[in-house]
């Protein structure tokens, strides 16, 4: 709980107190959202950016979600519209 409390006043909040009755996802959620809603860290300084960046200057082939479930799209048809 200690550690607790120190990370929590380094964010700006009272202390464990606040925190302690709380589910532990809440806390989790709580902790990581402060900074962002502070302006700590910055939308544009995302790891996904700077890998993105460093892929395209190594002219790496970037792929997504979609490249791989394009190719089984065409399954799409056996499938019964309901199940969709």
């Amino acid at each position: 709980m200690a550690l607790l409390s120190t990370v929590a006043k380094g964010i700006g909040l009272p202390g464990e107190a606040m925190l302690e009755p709380c589910q532990p996802w809440f806390v989790s959620a709580t902790l990581e959202m402060v900074p962002m809603l502070k302006g700590w860290i910055r939308s544009g300084s995302g790891i996904d950016l700077k890998l993105l960046a460093e892929s395209k200057r190594e002219q790496k082939r970037i792929l997504g979600f979609r490249d791989h479930v394009r190719p089984a799209a065409h399954a799409w048809p056996m499938f019964p519209q309901a199940s969709r």
